[in-house]
Order: structure tokens, then C-alpha cells, then sequence
């Protein structure tokens, strides 16, 4: 049976409903969670993404970790709320769906609970 459960996020209310679902499960059949979120590392598109950064610009690379920050810590608090052990943990990359794959292989996770 499953034991350890990865749960992806991206912030959106579907993956809000797969994190509420996850964590039903999990604690049904004893499993434990991590609860995962990948900061997306934008390519460069053109020659102005290379231009000075004006002050007031947020670095997308913050406001990647800041999301990171509040989507998990929300993933870690439901997990504490119903008693099912939980850690969590955050990749950059470009491409989300294989890093969620990477990140189940790295943390031994025999399932993934997604928003779709």
C-alpha cells in the first residue's frame, strides 16, 4: 500500500481540492505527506530581459520563494490539523511536471496526488 504521498501545489483552488483530498487519504490509510511547489525559472524571451532591473521590478526569483513559503506553510498547517506527518520542500526549474517527477523519486514518494 502507499506510504508516503507527494502533494504538488501551485496556489490554485484546484490544487487546494487535490491537498484537501491528499490529505483525507493519506490519513486514512497512515501515509505521510510532502508537500511540494516548483518555482518556476522563466526563460529569457528577448535581449530586455537582460536590461538593468528598475528598483520597483519585484525579482521573480522572490516572488517564487515567497509563494513557495505561503503554499507550503498552508500544506504543512492542514497536514498538523488532522495528525498526518508532513515536510515540505520547494525546486526551481522550468518545467513543472518533471520536477514533481523528480521530487517523488527524491523523497521515495509511491504516489502523487495531483490537481487534475
Amino acid at each position: 500500500m502507499y506510504k508516503h504521498v507527494l502533494l504538488p501545489t501551485d496556489g490554485s483552488p484546484l490544487s487546494e481540492v487535490a491537498i484537501d483530498n491528499g490529505l483525507r487519504f493519506a490519513k486514512a490509510i497512515g501515509a505521510r505527506v510532502t508537500g511540494f511547489y516548483v518555482i518556476v525559472e522563466r526563460q529569457p524571451e528577448s535581449f530586455e530581459d537582460h536590461a538593468p532591473v528598475d528598483v520597483k521590478t519585484p525579482d521573480p526569483t522572490e516572488v517564487g520563494a515567497q509563494e513557495a513559503r505561503q503554499y507550503l506553510a498552508a500544506i504543512e498547517s492542514k497536514a498538523n490539523s488532522v495528525d498526518v506527518p508532513c515536510v515540505t520542500h520547494s525546486m526551481k526549474h522550468v518545467s513543472p511536471h518533471q520536477t514533481i517527477i523528480q521530487a517523488a523519486r527524491l523523497h521515495g514518494c509511491d504516489l502523487i496526488i495531483n490537481r487534475r
